[in-house]
């Protein structure tokens, strides 16, 4: 039948899938250069045999339901021989979809596989390209002129701060007389607006002779009266 024909026609054609080459420009005798390699074709005709054998499924799918409701009218008509050979006929379907589900399994591991290595060629000539260009680089620094600018960096930088304290010891003296002339002036200049207090002339007042006899007298007394104190307390 046609659907048993189905998978090995699909087979014959994914066995055509390496054997096609890359078309060159025949007007001159360099090769043409195209945006799409032949990686990317292999891996498009990969996933353009995939999608068909999905359809080849589906289509084995729907003859094993059309079988089905055929055997059950079948076995419901007393036809046991002509329900035997659609069970056949089911049963051989279902292999072909196990075995074209395979096939599908199969295609998309080597689609992923072509992809990996596509990436992994992509990856390595960038490594490639930026090792040559660091090692370019490299090349291009020598260690003796490095530390010859070290050095020179490092003098220039003690020159420019020799130059920078010479310029700020400049004038240096002569500000600092200007300084002490300007206080000095200013020292002058006070001392002549402060005005001294003037010694009292009048008498002071009785009041503090009066106090200063009383303090008197009483200092006078304090010994008498620690003596009675103590003639008392032996007394007692």
């Amino acid at each position: 039948t046609q659907s048993t024909w189905g998978p090995l026609k699909t087979l014959l054609n994914m066995g055509s899938l390496f054997s096609r080459h890359t078309k060159q420009d025949t007007t001159t005798h360099a090769p043409r250069v195209d945006r799409v390699t032949s990686t990317d074709k292999a891996i498009l005709d990969l996933k353009v045999q995939r999608d068909k054998l999905k359809i080849y499924i589906k289509k084995l799918l729907d003859a094993i339901s059309r079988d089905e409701k055929v055997i059950r009218q079948l076995v419901l008509l007393k036809k046991k021989d002509r329900a035997l050979l659609a069970l056949r006929k089911k049963k051989y379907e279902e292999k072909l979809v196990e075995q074209t589900e395979t096939q599908i399994l199969n295609v998309e591991q080597l689609i992923g596989n072509v992809e990996q290595a596509q990436i992994d060629v992509k990856v390595v000539e960038a490594l490639k390209i930026g090792t040559s260009t660091l090692k370019s680089l490299n090349e291009q620094i020598n260690f003796s002129n490095v530390e010859q600018l070290l050095d020179d960096a490092r003098e220039a930088s003690e020159y420019q701060s020799e130059v920078s304290r010479m310029l700020s010891g400049v004038g240096l003296t002569e500000d600092e007389d200007a300084v002490l002339a300007e206080l000095d002036a200013l020292e002058r200049e006070e001392a002549s607006t402060v005005v001294l207090p003037t010694a009292p002339t009048e008498k002071l007042p009785e009041v503090v002779e009066v106090e200063h006899r009383e303090d008197t007298e009483t200092a006078t007394k304090r010994p008498a009266v620690r003596e009675e104190t103590r003639q008392a307390a032996v007394a007692s």
